[in-house]
């Protein structure tokens, strides 16, 4: 469990600084984080595995995550 959160952390270091790159050629940051996101997620380089995924305290943190992006945007 750790090391997921770990994983995470800095996962979520990489999506916030992929970000303030995207938006230093004036698009919208969220486009970074997503890219990040398929980056590291399941459908390219596959570095958050399945059993992390599949977690409940990883699905308690997608839900938080996905409330903050939305106040962000809106």
């Amino acid at each position: 469990m750790i090391k997921g959160i770990i994983l995470l952390a800095i996962f979520t270091v990489l999506a916030l600084i992929m970000g303030k790159l995207v938006s230093k050629i004036k698009l919208p940051s969220i486009l970074g984080w997503l890219i990040t996101g398929m980056i590291i997620g399941p459908h390219a380089l596959n570095l958050m595995n399945s059993s992390i995924m599949e977690a409940q305290w990883f699905h308690i943190l997608t839900n938080i995550g996905e409330v903050l992006v939305g106040i962000l945007i809106g």
